[in-house]
């Protein structure tokens, strides 16, 4: 509702001091500052607005063209902190080759496409297929030309072929029979005609037959625990249910990566749209095709944000012609007011991502939601604007306007206007900026480049808000005045028929019509609204209304933190993708078949010494004991270290251990070879060549008096298995062990690396790590609340309206399931920023009530009055927005929306009914206070800023006469 007459003098007395540069008494120094910015950015808006808006425009151009030619950049690992233990191991375990060779892998995972057993002839017949397909069949940009996999893979050329081994077994079985002495295809080791193949690296989701109490049963492999100690039964392989196919390759540091990508890429493209096989599917995991994915699932939400567009362009129409008519100043100008509302933001997007990406910074899939929360934010300052501008017309339009002209009303109302929404703008965006900045300080790449981008985008909005948004007011606002001053000078405003004139309010024509300056209070439109208001406010203040909402906060306060605590932190990968990525079906059988049976773990040794002494051997041997008897080991069968084959060949193969390359003609006899020796003569058998990948030797520039070079590193992998290694935070226990292990041979120089450790990493951090942040956002959050409010009441209950949103949002996302997750994260101060905006808004105008009234009726009915109809448009038009990201199969939009939604919904109803019960409450516990200690007793939520000029206001803001509602 409108001031009354007393009230309105009042008002009008503090807005023209804030526009003469004078403050009143109560506003912060803060306040001062913004009211004189303000009232300059009204002068510099009302003579340059065509200036602003063409600058403005050309800026927007040229960073919106810079994002559509940027490449997006991801990669999965985006949200883990580079200090990551992960990323060391890593690193670390590229240096294993000399001279900068650089290792790379694909993998094939072949699965039956009746989602049957890959155990029949046919279906490993295709497996073998794709096998040879990928080996030959597509070539690599390298310094030595186009090369097939099998000629550029170097030692890791064979490392498949103990799957064509097994295939080739199954066919003589097939046409033997059964009982083939030759032929055991076992697991985890099968022997076809003399060969011995290690199956578990390739084989998963596999059933065998065990002896069980004296019969036999058939089990899992990871719940079969003596594998270790006793013989496998002979072909004891029932079933299983994947292949994978190990594409292992080292690179000259001179082949690009773009090259790679092409040549990954041609293998996807191929098995996706040319590979056909009617008992099998082959999906390709690779990392060129992670990154394509991922960008894919961003690329996903761009046309949404026309939907987002159009449905806010609609809404904003809507809205702003009920409001229009409601005050009697419906026009064309409102549809304009609607269009830019929600263009400015946009603009403001296309300039700060733009410019994020002039000055090299990475174009991340992330980004993509950013546009849809600067749209939400933008055009709720919008609604505050246009609302505040349909006021001040309202109550000029009362006043004798004949000693002035419509260029200086013009500056006048736009200056009033941006004095009275400015700091309320300001507290958004400060609060916002300052969430997504500390939001910046985590160590993940991907939740960095999310917060930059919104902080950037939301600081542009601010001043875009003014250039724009700002500069669109004034050029069709002065088309309004000079329309109103027309009126004035052909209409006599005095006469009574002039007054019972009726006019259409749908007539847009009519603008000209005198209807418009009437006082529409009685029986009309707003005198309904006045009524609900005014009934709204005194059932808020009501004793027992009151204490219903107390006992409704408290137990959803309860809720809430149960909710929150009992979030539970996980990751998981599949979830960056959309559903129809060939990556939901890889995860997934990853989940079901590996996971449970045969996760692997790549163990480097850096300083293996000399392993034929039997002391560093003694050590060696020690560390791999701890690695195979630790909890959730596979076991030894698992563990593939070279020095064991190769010993267990020598044993076979005696006349291994001497060379004819040193006969002895005088004795006639060969002498011993070398370790070196023996190990290259192990290593040049076919079946053996793959360990030369996993084995480096010293290189022969370094060798002094002709000595045999010695090894200077080595690898072997091992298996842990487990039911419940399902749940990812029961493998960050795993690698935790396995570091452990690690720390206590210091002076083998040993690292493990493990390929989910990137994701595992960030498990662990991420409830301290948000908690750190939400506290530290809330910290800053009350600091920058109490730059505008100084009486304390109004300024806790802002901070603990904020406080209590967030809680309920993190508690209602616990209870329906949702995980911590790094998108989460991310929504996490997303949620903490949007908390504040309608808090901010309620607080500073309620704040700023106390200089007219003492009545807490009063004082919500203003308060409501001013920014209620803003905050009702910002909430339904931010929920029809992003609704429309649940038409996106993704889990990232999902989150964003759910949490926004949330956030909005929650936030309202604290505006609306949590903080005018506090305000209530703290009234009546005043009156009581006052009623046992005395009238000297002052009320809890009066401070100096209730006084004008050191004297006590006679005005209240519910006093009875005529009254304008003006819907806000």
């Amino acid at each position: 509702a409108s001031f009354p007459r007393s009230s309105r003098d009042s008002r009008g007395e503090r807005i023209h001091r804030r526009m003469n540069g004078k403050h009143c008494t109560g506003d912060t120094w803060f306040i001062r500052f913004l009211t004189r910015f303000f009232g300059a950015c009204g002068d510099l808006v009302v003579n340059h607005a065509w200036k602003m808006l063409i600058v403005s425009t050309i800026l927007t151009i040229m960073g919106t063209i810079k994002v559509p030619l940027t490449d997006m950049s991801n990669n999965i690992a985006d949200f883990t902190p580079p200090s990551a233990p992960s990323f060391t191991e890593w690193r670390t375990s590229q240096q294993f080759f000399d001279g900068g060779i650089q290792a790379n892998t694909i993998y094939a995972f072949v699965t039956a496409k009746d989602g049957g057993s890959m155990y029949r002839v046919n279906t490993m017949e295709e497996a073998v297929r794709a096998l040879d397909t990928i080996s030959s069949s597509f070539k690599l940009r390298t310094p030595a030309g186009f090369l097939p996999f099998e000629e550029f893979c170097h030692a890791f050329c064979v490392i498949n072929e103990p799957i064509r081994t097994f295939y080739n077994g199954m066919r003589m079985r097939e046409a033997l029979g059964k009982n083939s002495t030759d032929l055991d295809l076992a697991y985890p080791d099968s022997h076809v005609m003399g060969m011995r193949s290690h199956m578990d690296p390739y084989l998963f989701g596999v059933k065998i037959a065990v002896k069980r109490k004296g019969r036999t049963v058939v089990i899992p492999t990871y719940e079969a625990d003596d594998l270790n100690t006793e013989k496998p039964l002979k072909n004891n392989i029932r079933e299983f249910k994947l292949v994978v196919l190990n594409f292992k390759s080292e690179l000259d540091p001179s082949v690009s990566k773009k090259a790679i990508e092409e040549w990954e890429g041609s293998i996807v493209k191929y098995f996706q749209n040319d590979f056909n096989s009617s008992v099998v599917d082959v999906t390709i995991f690779a990392d060129s095709l992670i990154t394509a994915e991922v960008v894919r699932s961003g690329l996903s939400l761009l046309p949404f944000l026309l939907v987002g567009f159009f449905i806010m362009v609609s809404f904003s129409a809507l809205s702003f012609t009920v409001s229009g008519i409601a005050l009697n100043q419906m026009g064309m100008n409102k549809m304009w007011f609607a269009f830019w509302g929600c263009l400015t933001p946009f603009m403001s997007c296309g300039v700060g991502l733009g410019g994020m990406l002039l000055i090299g910074m990475r174009f991340g899939t992330i980004l993509c939601v950013t546009p849809f929360l600067i749209l939400a934010i933008g055009v709720d300052d919008a609604y505050l604007m246009v609302n505040s501008w349909q006021q001040i017309t309202a109550s000029r339009r009362l006043e004798d306007l004949r000693s002035t002209t419509p260029e200086r009303e013009l500056l006048h109302r736009m200056k009033e206007m941006l004095i009275e929404t400015g700091p309320s703008i300001a507290i958004t965006t400060i609060t916002n900026v300052a969430a997504f900045g500390i939001s910046a300080l985590s160590g993940a790449p991907e939740i960095q480049l999310f917060s930059i981008g919104n902080a950037v985008c939301v600081f542009v909005a601010f001043f875009f808000q003014l250039s724009v948004f700002g500069a669109v007011m004034v050029i069709l606002g002065r088309r309004e005045i000079v329309d109103e001053f027309r009126s004035r000078a052909d209409f006599d405003l005095s006469s009574n028929n002039n007054r019972e004139k009726k006019t259409n309010i749908f007539d847009l024509t009519a603008q000209v019509d005198v209807v418009r300056f009437e006082n529409r209070n009685k029986g009309g439109l707003t005198a309904i609204a006045h009524k609900v208001l005014r009934a709204y406010c005194k059932v808020l203040s009501d004793k027992m209304a009151v204490a219903i909402v107390m006992v409704v906060l408290f137990v959803y306060l309860a809720v809430s933190v149960v909710g929150t605590f009992r979030i539970k932190p996980s990751l998981k990968p599949e979830k960056l993708f959309l559903s129809d990525s060939p990556f939901a079906k890889l995860f997934g059988h990853r989940q079901e078949y590996i996971l449970p049976s045969y996760g692997v773990a790549w163990i480097y040794v850096f300083n293996p010494g000399n392993i034929w002494d039997p002391k560093r051997r003694a050590l060696i041997d020690s560390m791999i004991h701890d690695f195979e008897t630790m909890s959730h080991s596979v076991g030894p069968y698992s563990t593939k270290l070279w020095l064991r084959d190769f010993e267990e060949f020598a044993k076979e193969n005696p006349d291994l251990l001497t060379s004819d390359m040193d006969y002895d003609s005088d004795s006639g006899s060969t002498k011993e070879a070398t370790k070196y020796e023996q190990l290259q003569g192990f290593m040049s058998w076919p079946e053996n060549s793959y360990w030369r990948g996993f084995v480096q030797f010293e290189s022969e520039d370094k060798m002094v008096n002709g000595s045999e070079p010695s090894i200077t590193r080595f690898a072997f992998t091992t298996a842990y298995k487990g039911e419940d290694l399902k749940d990812w935070a029961n493998r960050v226990t795993i690698l935790n062990k396995w570091r452990d292990i690690v720390k206590t041979y210091p002076d083998l120089n040993v690292t493990v690396y493990q390929e989910d450790a990137k994701f595992l990493d960030i498990i662990e951090t991420m409830i301290p790590q948000s908690s750190q942040s939400a506290l530290l956002t809330l910290i800053s959050m009350f600091a920058v609340t109490s730059l505008f409010i100084s009486t304390p009441l109004v300024l806790f209950t802002a901070t603990f309206t904020i406080v209590s949103t967030s809680i309920g949002v993190f508690g209602f996302m616990a209870w329906i399931g949702t995980e911590l997750d790094p998108i989460l994260m991310s929504a996490t101060i997303m949620v903490i920023g949007f908390s504040v905006d309608i808090p901010a808004h309620i607080a500073y105008h309620y704040h700023q009530t106390a200089a007219h009234s003492s009545d807490v009726v009063d004082r919500l009915e203003h308060t409501i009055s001013r920014v209620g109809f803003p905050i009702a448009q910002a909430s339904l038009s931010t929920i029809l927005c992003v609704s429309s990201l649940f038409f996106v199969d993704l889990h990232m939009s999902t989150i964003f929306a759910t949490t926004m939604l949330t956030v909005v919904v929650i936030g309202t109803i604290h505006g609306l009914f949590v903080m005018p019960a506090i305000f209530s409450a703290a009234s009546h516990f005043s009156e009581w206070a006052r009623s046992c200690f005395g009238r000297r007793t002052a009320s809890l939520d009066i401070s100096s800023s209730s006084m004008s000029e050191g004297k006590p206001s006679q005005s209240s803001l519910g006093t009875s006469g005529s009254t304008t509602i003006m819907v806000r």
